[in-house]
């Protein structure tokens, strides 16, 4: 408070609006002033006015989606693109699986990857490409490679859930969606593990340009149920992506209907 007849704040740029800078989180006057409440909004705001004028558009955003009234579970990946690092080294190695729930809303964009950023170094992608979807893996002595086709092209942007399975045991490479198997991907006998100790990334990538990735677009669209398993015999468990860090246009444990 200001001592005597104040009745002005001495205010100075920036304004956050439904939330701080994370910066700022930890600063003791910060804190003493909110009280210990630094969480971020959750829910919309519109019509914002300073002296009964309007803000505006802000300078920046972090973590902002827009307002949709019809949501399900699920994480959003906006078409301006946006991935989450979910692992900052994850280890691929002889037997991998993973099971996910997709909606896209494009026919190509990476949805799953982990590679080693050398330009010969070990990978595990799987992509949409012209509503096809595709499975490759490198453990360096060539690519392994299987494809799902469906009978019409835009048949996964149907506005419906699909379900997709990927399976690396050794060298050979397994893809199913919806139930729908198709043809295995093998690579040469006795090399068979993926030696990565890299980023998971989900939805997208920071790098197009490294070899095994088929497009040059982020998933868009939403995406459920992800699941892994690290070994062979070993069960599934489930994968929260609201614990990885985010880059870009993505929206956590909400995803619009249509």
């Amino acid at each position: 408070t200001s001592p005597g007849p104040t009745q002005s704040l001495n205010l100075r740029k920036p304004f956050f609006v439904g939330g701080i800078n994370p910066d700022l989180s930890s600063n003791d006057k910060v804190k003493k002033h909110l009280q210990g409440v630094l969480g971020s909004f959750e829910g919309c705001m519109r019509n914002m006015k300073q002296n009964y004028e309007t803000f505006g558009q802000p300078n920046a955003t972090q973590k902002v989606s827009s307002c949709v009234a019809n949501l399900e579970r699920g994480t959003f990946f906006n078409d301006q693109g946006g991935y989450i690092t979910l692992y900052d080294k994850y280890y691929v190695g002889l037997d991998f699986a993973f099971n996910l729930d997709i909606r896209p809303r494009n026919l190509s964009g990476v949805i799953l990857a982990i590679y080693d950023p050398a330009e010969k170094g070990d990978y595990i992608f799987l992509q949409l490409v012209d509503g096809k979807v595709v499975a490759t893996a490198d453990n360096g002595q060539g690519e392994v490679k299987t494809e799902y086709t469906p009978r019409e092209e835009n048949a996964l942007c149907d506005g419906e859930w699909h379900s997709i399975s990927v399976n690396k045991a050794k060298n050979v490479l397994l893809l199913t969606v919806d139930g729908n198997n198709a043809p295995a991907g093998t690579g040469a006998v006795g090399s068979s593990e993926i030696n990565t100790n890299d980023p998971m990334y989900i939805g997208g990538v920071p790098d197009f340009t490294r070899t095994g990735i088929l497009t040059d677009r982020n998933f868009s669209g939403c995406i459920r149920n992800f699941e892994i398993r690290r070994g062979k015999g070993e069960l599934y468990k489930a994968q929260y992506l609201s614990s990885g860090d985010i880059t870009g246009d993505v929206t956590l444990n909400k995803c619009p209907r249509n």
